[in-house]
């Protein structure tokens, strides 16, 4: 059986008096692209911020290729297995290269051979000419690239975006499929992409995960289909 990159078992998020998010049991299978949709406010960002270790549920368990998600220092070596790109990233002053090499020079990985690394992920997200520009001359589908190489560049077992293609033109948005389809097909990464496109869901998901109002109300494939696949078997 596929084991899985994710396990959420009874995660609670409140927020005021109702919850924000609150799951009982999902499990998010490992080396697939996972979508997860919903309308805004359905909890999707919450979610994807939860697996990543950046907000603490309230109660419940989390657990990356089987360790649990531990709060703080104890948690930073399972946390730097992953990278969350937000909707709208932050990028440093200074040039787009010297973003780029920031998440690298954060794993010691420095000199010629972190150059090559950022280089190469910048032209994968067609923004090899502007290696030299100042970041915050950038418009936001500009950054959006220069954020989405900085995350490319790094060997991780898990890759999480937030709208990843909601300030981005089409041609982008193309090659920004491209690319993680090579990274699911050279290094098996696993990708969650919290997002309103269900075309690029279509296209891209072998998982799905649907929610409303924080609560999870389906996952594609069900148990049972993925039970009858991993058969060899036609599910019902």
């Amino acid at each position: 059986m596929t084991k899985p990159a994710f396990q959420v078992e009874g995660v609670r998020k409140r927020h005021g008096d109702d919850f924000d998010l609150s799951i009982d049991e999902l499990f998010i299978e490992r080396g697939t692209v996972c979508s997860i949709l919903g309308d805004n406010g359905a909890g999707k960002t919450t979610l994807l911020k939860i697996l990543a270790g950046l907000t603490l549920p309230d109660q419940g368990e989390i657990r990356f290729h089987g360790r649990p998600m531990l709060p703080g220092g104890a948690g930073l070596s399972t946390r730097r297995r992953m990278v969350f790109l937000s909707q709208r990233p932050r990028l440093l002053r200074g040039t787009v290269l010297r973003n780029v090499l920031f998440g690298l020079s954060a794993r010691g990985i420095c000199g010629t051979a972190a150059i090559k690394l950022a280089e190469e992920a910048l032209d994968d997200v067609g923004m090899a000419s502007y290696s030299n520009r100042k970041a915050n001359a950038l418009s936001g589908g500009e950054a959006q690239r220069v954020a989405l190489a900085r995350a490319l560049c790094l060997d991780v077992d898990a890759l999480l975006l937030d709208e990843p293609t909601s300030h981005v033109d089409e041609d982008f948005t193309q090659g920004f499929e491209a690319c993680l389809k090579k990274l699911q097909d050279d290094r098996g990464t696993t990708i969650l992409i919290a997002t309103h496109d269900s075309d690029l869901a279509d296209r891209l998901a072998q998982q799905k995960v649907y929610l409303a109002r924080g609560r999870l109300i389906q996952v594609l494939p069900t148990p049972e289909e993925r039970r009858a696949r991993m058969a060899g078997e036609p599910s019902a």
